[in-house]
């Protein structure tokens, strides 16, 4: 009884197997040794390993040999192969969903640099931009130009350059959209997604100017008899620390009875950049700032400095802008006891690396995490101020009085003087 079942179940099976395999050659495919194969000529072949899966960039190797094997129109294709690749790879990065992880093309990385290397000679708006899914992204606003009196913050999304949409155009279409003459005006329409992840959506109009951006900027000011050393610091670029030497250099030679910082609009640079700028105002091997990574034990950075400003009477001002570096040394003195004035900080308590790849695009990518030196990490809620002060920009635009700076002069009076 079990030899007679047994004998029919194996030519069930035989039956089966020759069944599909009639249905396959229908089909014109093939099953073996975990390939495919098309039996048709002219068509490919494509390997799915010996467990019959295929990785997910085999998919998109084999997407492109179908296009360029079956694709209608050939010559569409040759032209726009080198766009596709683009904004394949950006859409895979910005699948992370994180705002500061990004593909920058080549044109995108080369404004990265120049805010970092202090080289900016352009007629614009002063912002740095990236595109994301479907809209542009202000990455970078520079203190004190066009974006920066405007308004405008990083993660602001341009989704209307004038009543043109976004959605479809380059990162390189819409800079030749924002960029233009000096003094000619651009309409944005901006959409602005808060923390609470509520937005809100405005028009703005901005007159482009020529951007040039040393990242110090310095002046003397008297304040009832005191000199005092104004500095604004507007990015944390690679020859900050320099520029900052140099300015205060020229000012210590009148002699110095307190400094103003103004770290209002930073919105960062070079992590190590910082901690050399504090080296300043810290004295050596106290640590400055904590670092984080991924797989890595933490990285202490300490001042190699001399902390020759120690003791002098200082006021820092910050506001909504001032992001990552410079949060990182506007958190280091005020956990030193260093008056903060201004509002609350942009909250980037992160750490982003660039690759660059031969042939100039990059890719910038979150690989950690900073920390004060009391271990905070302003992510999400920024740097709150010793005290809040409200920019007031109709009595500024009225008067060009900075309510801001001058209770800043009012605070290093009273310090001065103590």
């Amino acid at each position: 009884m079990t030899t007679k079942k047994s004998s029919i179940n194996v030519w069930l099976i035989v039956c089966i197997c020759l069944l599909v395999a009639n249905f396959a050659v229908m089909l014109g495919i093939w099953a073996t040794g975990g390939n495919i194969q098309r039996l048709f000529s002219g068509f490919p072949t494509f390997s799915v390993g010996t467990k019959g899966y295929y990785s997910k960039f085999d998919k998109f190797a084999m997407i492109d040999e179908l296009l360029q094997h079956e694709y209608l129109d050939q010559e569409m294709l040759s032209g726009a192969k080198e766009e596709m690749i683009e904004r394949a790879l950006q859409a895979y990065v910005a699948g992370l969903d994180d705002p500061y992880t990004t593909y920058l093309t080549a044109e995108e990385n080369t404004q990265l640099q120049n805010l970092l290397h202090d080289e900016i000679g352009i007629s614009g708006i002063g912002a740095v931009v990236e595109k994301k899914d479907t809209y542009i992204q202000i990455s970078e606003v520079i203190k004190n130009w066009p974006a920066y009196k405007a308004g405008l913050l990083p993660l602001d999304r341009v989704l209307y350059i004038e009543t043109g949409s976004t959605k479809d155009l380059s990162n390189s279409e819409a800079v030749a959209l924002i960029r233009g003459e000096k003094w000619t005006p651009v309409h944005l329409t901006i959409q602005r997604i808060e923390k609470d992840e509520s937005s809100t959506t405005f028009d703005v109009e901005i007159i482009r100017d020529n951007i040039e951006i040393p990242s110090v900027v310095a002046k003397s000011l008297t304040i009832s008899g005191h000199h005092v050393g104004y500095f604004s610091v507007s990015s944390i670029s690679d020859q900050t620390t320099k520029l900052f030497v140099n300015e205060l250099l020229e000012l210590i030679d009148e002699h110095l009875d307190g400094m103003i910082l103004d770290l209002r609009g930073n919105g960062g640079g070079y992590l190590e950049e910082a901690v050399k700028f504090l080296g300043h105002f810290i004295p050596k091997k106290e640590v400055v700032v904590t670092s984080e990574y991924y797989g890595y034990e933490p990285v202490f950075f300490s001042s190699q400095g001399r902390g020759e400003l120690a003791e002098l009477p200082l006021v820092v001002l910050v506001d909504q802008m001032t992001a990552s570096a410079g949060e990182i040394i506007a958190l280091a003195l005020q956990e030193r006891e260093i008056l903060v004035i201004g509002m609350p900080t942009f909250g980037k308590g992160n750490i982003q690396s660039v690759e660059t790849f031969p042939d100039h695009s990059s890719l910038k990518f979150t690989v950690g995490k900073w920390f004060s030196p009391n271990h905070v990490n302003v992510s999400g809620t920024g740097l709150i101020p010793d005290i809040e002060v409200k920019r007031d920009a109709e009595l500024y635009d009225a008067s060009q009085i900075d309510n801001q700076l001058e209770r800043a002069k009012e605070e290093l009076f009273t310090l001065m003087d103590a």
